[in-house]
């Protein structure tokens, strides 16, 4: 099972360039009749990114530090001394680095954001802490609350992390949403119990959940009567009062990408490819959908070129196997050298 979630991380970077290209367009179907393929050039964006993040820390710390986790997310943003290296920035993201920038706390310095941006970069949770659902769940909100003050982004993380560990354990696609739901309720209840202080106020508490165990009955449904559906579900805990099955918002995209997922029969490519073809925020639901088709399937090659694949081997090497890296990469290096 961990050599399956050693593939999670790279499934999350081949899901990411794939879509990146694409981000922000709408849905097209026939998006690759010609073949799966990137459009020329493309790189991962901030989602890879700061699971790579996430990922080095964890291989120092051997948990989730969140003052340094904080701290290290800063390392790649813009700065006096140096350009900032992060690409495709949501503005919830970019304004949690200004906060920190302009001297917060990093304690304080989380933004009241439902997105899907701290369960975009959660893999990396999974495959340190596959074997105790509690500590997964634990750990996927301790490094969501460094930038999310909300509950629907952070109980998306933990979702999402249990259904990586479920896609790597192979089980079928109703108990892999059935687990992600779970991992999304206990949040729910710890967020409540324990953080309340911390967290948006609000009528919302277990939109994520109950989007998920929604999302059972659309299991083995073409995607996009999957992200209609989603989406109309999504849209009464959404602040706007509308979404669509693509947005950004996470119980909206998250669930979409998890439910398309889910399905034992669809390959990593497919996965990807489908959640591509679905248009919104494509590169985030087809890093999600990548990494955990990824996990399931044992896919360590694809068939389209993800720039840094050996690091991102190594250092998923590193994390399933409980190890640290030496040396430990430079990653505002790693990621200047591509710009």
């Amino acid at each position: 099972m961990r050599d399956r979630l050693r593939c999670a991380l790279i499934g999350l970077a081949a899901g990411d360039v794939l879509g990146s290209g694409y981000e922000g367009a709408g849905p097209d179907p026939h998006r690759f009749a010609d073949g799966v393929a990137p459009r020329s050039g493309s790189l991962y964006t901030d989602d890879t990114q700061q699971a790579l993040v996430l990922a080095a820390h964890l291989t120092r710390h051997g948990t989730v530090d969140p003052h340094e986790l904080a701290l290290d997310f800063l390392e790649l943003a813009d700065s006096d001394e140096r350009p900032g290296v992060y690409r495709g920035t949501g503005s919830g993201f970019r304004s949690f680095l200004d906060h920190l920038q302009e001297g917060a706390n990093p304690a304080e310095a989380a933004q009241p954001s439902a997105g899907n941006g701290a369960a975009m970069r959660v893999a990396p949770i999974a495959m340190r802490f596959p074997d105790n659902p509690t500590q997964l769940v634990s750990h996927a909100m301790a490094a969501s609350l460094v930038t999310h003050a909300d509950p629907r982004g952070v109980a998306a993380a933990a979702a999402t992390a249990a259904a990586i560990v479920a896609g790597a354990r192979q089980v079928t696609a109703r108990e892999l949403v059935h687990r992600a739901a779970e991992a999304a309720e206990d949040a729910e209840h710890e967020l409540f119990s324990d953080h309340i202080g911390r967290v948006a106020p609000g009528d919302a508490w277990h939109a994520m959940s109950q989007a998920l165990r929604s999302a059972e009955v659309l299991l083995g449904e073409d995607p996009v009567d999957i992200a209609t559906a989603v989406g109309r579900h999504a849209a009464a805990t959404s602040a706007s009062g509308s979404a669509s099955g693509t947005d950004p918002y996470a119980p909206a995209s998250v669930v979409t990408a998890i439910t398309v997922a889910a399905d034992p029969d669809r390959s990593p490519i497919d996965v990807a490819a489908s959640l591509v073809c679905l248009g919104g925020d494509v590169d985030t639901m087809a890093a999600i959908g990548g990494a955990i088709a990824g996990a399931r399937w044992h896919m360590h090659t694809w068939p389209w070129d993800i720039p840094n694949s050996d690091l991102i081997a190594r250092i998923a090497g590193a994390l399933v196997s409980g190890s640290s890296l030496d040396p430990a990469p430079d990653l505002y290096a790693v990621e200047a050298s591509l710009d």
